[in-house]
């Protein structure tokens, strides 16, 4: 009966995949930054107070209660990855808000080994991101942001950089 089972999944075997990694560059940029957006599911679009972390995800809620506000998260995840966001904001008058910030994430060591496992040393993984944001409230119910990214990935003897930027209205 188990041969017949092997047999039988052998001949009609499906392919199948453990991760889909590959799919995207600098996915650390979708990793909530903000304890409390983290508690809210991973995002939170229209809370308009005083948290200068919330300013990374959405542009628009960056308001002038966040006046010469910091905002700084650190988390220890584990084997050694270490991730962080510092953030300032400040109200222009008559021009808007502004938002400058550092998010990182820093891998970790890893052993760099030959083809044929011999160890050769050790090699370092980081991520970062520098944020510049700025938005205009129009009355109490609406506002317009936009954030500016420059973002800088390094593995080993490996750099990448790269610009983005997200636009919102709340």
């Amino acid at each position: 009966m188990f041969a017949l089972i092997f047999i039988f999944s052998a001949i009609f075997n499906l392919n199948s995949y453990s991760q889909l990694g590959g799919q995207s560059s600098y996915s650390f940029l979708n990793l909530p930054m903000s304890a409390r957006a983290e508690s809210l599911g991973g995002i939170a679009n229209s809370i308009l107070d005083n948290d200068v972390t919330l300013a990374l995800q959405n542009p628009a809620m960056i308001n002038s209660k966040m006046h010469h506000r910091i905002g700084f998260t650190f988390v220890n995840y584990f084997s050694g990855i270490n991730m962080g966001y510092l953030g300032y904001a400040r109200t222009l008058k008559n021009i808007g808000n502004f938002h400058a910030g550092l998010q990182y994430v820093n891998y970790g060591s890893f052993k760099q080994a030959e083809a044929n496992g011999d160890i050769t040393g050790t090699f370092g993984a980081s991520d970062y991101a520098i944020n510049l944001g700025g938005s205009r409230e129009f009355g109490k119910l609406f506002s317009v942001g936009v954030n500016s990214k420059l973002i800088v990935s390094q593995m080993n003897n490996f750099t990448s950089v790269a610009a983005a930027d997200r636009k919102s209205v709340v």
